[in-house]
């Protein structure tokens, strides 16, 4: 009787956890060449990534990235990772357009209190270090069964955080030529462990 029981648990768990992994679709893992320095080199790198939904992800969190450390640059960048429904006529941003107000006003407080929040959804970072960056520059997605299709031209994807204990999720939408663009991100401006510093102590 003991045995039976024992087996059906360990069936249970098994099917269970094979119905979860089951769900959980790699959406592959997209390589960033460099940090662009320029609007010119975040468009050669967008045109080069974000033809599919994760590499639409990834031109997102570079943006983030770079806003967070020049916010002169990160704002046409933010622009052009943005799915167009969601900007705002404006300048500072690219070719006439913003994000809108309260995006933008929630991106730059969340990264004033957080600046090193997106390097935290590079692989190898980790707070221990200050999420410092690896020299190899990966990020890693996955979608769920509850995701949507990104042959209907949305789609949503995960992404690991090395400051957090599950995945974000960022919605994703195509546009008319075939680039994917972030319509819905606010998971990934979620705070996340703190960076240790250690004391430089040298008295």
């Amino acid at each position: 009787m003991y045995s039976f029981v024992l087996i059906f648990i360990l069936t249970s768990l098994f099917f269970v956890s094979g119905m979860a992994h089951a769900q959980n679709k790699s959406e592959g893992t997209i390589r960033i060449d460099k940090i662009p320095t320029s609007v010119e080199e975040f468009i050669q790198m967008r045109d080069k990534i974000a033809t599919t939904p994760a590499g639409g992800a990834a031109t997102m969190i570079v943006a983030l990235l770079i806003y967070a450390e020049k916010p002169e640059l990160g704002l046409p960048c933010l622009t052009i990772a943005i799915d167009r429904n969601q900007l705002s006529t404006g300048s500072g941003g690219y070719k006439g357009f913003v994000p809108s107000a309260g995006d933008l006003r929630t991106i730059k407080d969340q990264l004033a209190r957080a600046p090193y929040l997106p390097k935290s959804y590079f692989a190898g970072t980790s707070n221990q270090n200050g999420y410092a960056l690896p020299q190899k520059l990966e990020m890693h997605f996955s979608s769920n069964a509850y995701s949507g299709n990104a042959a209907d031209g949305a789609i949503k994807v995960f992404v690991p955080s090395s400051g957090a204990d599950s995945p974000r999720p960022i919605n994703m939408q195509v546009n008319n030529r075939g680039l994917w663009k972030a319509s819905s991100w606010s998971s990934l401006l979620v705070g996340i462990r703190k960076p240790i510093v250690e004391n430089d102590d040298d008295f």
